[in-house]
């Protein structure tokens, strides 16, 4: 029993040192200049929304403030039941940086978001790819710190965490605990290195060079993954391009589950 003991504080303590180590070596984005090109690539950002209503128009109304110089939002309304649609056409009539695809019918062979991901990349005209969630709210200047972070440091795919509302303390405590186990499985500080096998994607924020993400073949290769964000990252970091996280509180919020029961079901 002891010695059961002494071998668990130890593969706990050296686990906890490598996780303060790594996260102390990856990046904010609030610290990175926003420092663009006098012609600054072309963005999509691509969204799958599906009975959004809750948080799409607080997430929208961000990205479309973005003090980017050229940027595209697609929301692909993937069968939505709620007030989704409404919510959309009220606010691309009033946009013209934003524009609304429609899902009614899900082809064999693939996920939902996965198929609305792969038809608004299908429609994007940018050279680079933003795919974020639908209930991300960011500051002004997330797409340029992130571009000028992705030129300069020459990513081919950047990743970032946002920061996470989980109210009550019960959430808070998964929160904190998902946060930790993930970590010390995807180990994200080691994505950058091309001799690593480790690889990160994050569903909220995925930066991804268009000519790479078709390369890869995008979506259709994780058709049926309900992973998707993670392993979006896996297929870039195989095929030997270039890839990084950033964390982004501060930049980015979104409330992951709103409730318990929310969590369970999701």
């Amino acid at each position: 029993m002891f010695w059961l003991a002494l071998t668990t504080f130890v593969s706990v303590a050296l686990a906890t040192g490598a996780l303060v180590r790594g996260n102390r070596s990856i990046r904010f984005l609030r610290d990175i200049s926003p420092a663009l090109p006098a012609r600054p690539p072309r963005v999509s950002v691509v969204i799958a929304a599906r009975d959004e209503a809750r948080g799409i128009e607080a997430a929208l109304a961000s990205l479309l403030a973005q003090d980017y110089p050229d940027y595209e939002v697609i929301v692909v309304d993937d069968r939505s039941g709620d007030a989704t649609p409404a919510i959309l056409a009220r606010m691309a009539a009033r946009n013209a940086r934003l524009t609304v695809l429609r899902i009614d019918d899900l082809p064999a062979g693939w996920l939902g978001k996965n198929y609305a991901l792969e038809c608004g990349a299908r429609a994007a005209t940018g050279g680079m790819l933003v795919f974020a969630d639908a209930d991300v709210v960011m500051r002004p200047d997330v797409l340029a710190r992130a571009v000028s972070h992705a030129l300069s440091a020459r990513r081919d795919h950047i990743a970032i965490t946002p920061e996470i509302a989980a109210p009550g303390v019960l959430l808070g405590m998964f929160m904190g605990s998902f946060t930790m186990f993930f970590s010390l499985y995807a180990r994200p500080w080691k994505a950058p290195d091309a001799h690593s096998r480790c690889f990160i994607g994050i569903g909220a924020f995925n930066l991804v060079r268009s000519e790479v993400y078709r390369a890869v073949g995008g979506h259709s290769r994780i058709a049926l993954r309900p992973d998707d964000d993670i392993k979006l990252g896996k297929i870039i970091k195989d095929a030997r391009y270039a890839q990084e996280m950033l964390f982004g509180g501060g930049c980015m919020l979104v409330e992951w589950y709103p409730t318990l029961a929310a969590l369970a079901r999701g």
